[in-house]
Parts: structure tokens; C-alpha cells; sequence
């Protein structure tokens, strides 16, 4: 095994879980969107030239369905971020001009404010 630094300023995983009806809701099920936020970033990803730069990848069950749909951003070299709730009115609508190695990169990417989750 072999130990290395990210190769991406960032690392978006989408959570793409489904699950059969009439089980708990899961992040892309039909009416949660998770699939359609997959691709929306995907694409605006694309759109920008940032292949290379940021790789956006869908994830498993994060086990917070009820509060999804569930994004995590792993900038290099910073800490990981989740982000809950996550509609397509949240999704790409403009990206930043520059790398996009911090919150910033999802705080514009989504337009949504930071919270933090009181213990």
C-alpha cells in the first residue's frame, strides 16, 4: 500500500444510496435528487475545465438519509466538510473563477451558508 497526497484540490462525494421503496428514505430515491446533484456537478465541473482539479464521485450511505441529500467536500489539505439538505436549487448555478481548494469552491458552487451542528 502506498501512502500519497490527494491528487485533486477536491474531492466532492455525492451520496448516489438507494433504497427499495417502502424502506428508509435514502439520498437518491425518487423525489431526494442525489443522482441529479451527482450529475449537476458533474457537469459544471466539466463545464469549468477542472477534470483534473476536483473530482466529483458518488458515495455510499452516509447513514444520515433523513437529513439528506448528503454532500462531503475533502479539499486537500483541509478538514472535510458535510453539507445536509442539498437541493437542486442549490446546485451549480455559478462556479468560481479561480482553484477551487476551499468551503468557498461549495459555498458558491451551492449558494448556502455554513452551519454548525450544536453537540
Amino acid at each position: 500500500m502506498i501512502e500519497d497526497t490527494l491528487p485533486f484540490d477536491s474531492v466532492v462525494f455525492v451520496c448516489a444510496h438507494q433504497r427499495a421503496p417502502g424502506e428508509r428514505v435514502a439520498c437518491a430515491n425518487a423525489g431526494r435528487e442525489g443522482m441529479a446533484l451527482l450529475e449537476g456537478l458533474k457537469a459544471a465541473v466539466k463545464a469549468r475545465g477542472w477534470e483534473t482539479r476536483v473530482r466529483v464521485s458518488k458515495s455510499g450511505c452516509v447513514d444520515r438519509c433523513e437529513e439528506g441529500p448528503n454532500v462531503v467536500v475533502v479539499p486537500r489539505g483541509q478538514k472535510p466538510v458535510w453539507f445536509h439538505g442539498v437541493s437542486l436549487d442549490d446546485a451549480p448555478k455559478s462556479l468560481p473563477e479561480r482553484s477551487p481548494r476551499t468551503f468557498e469552491f461549495l459555498r458558491r458552487t451551492f449558494s448556502i451558508t455554513r452551519t454548525r451542528r450544536t453537540p
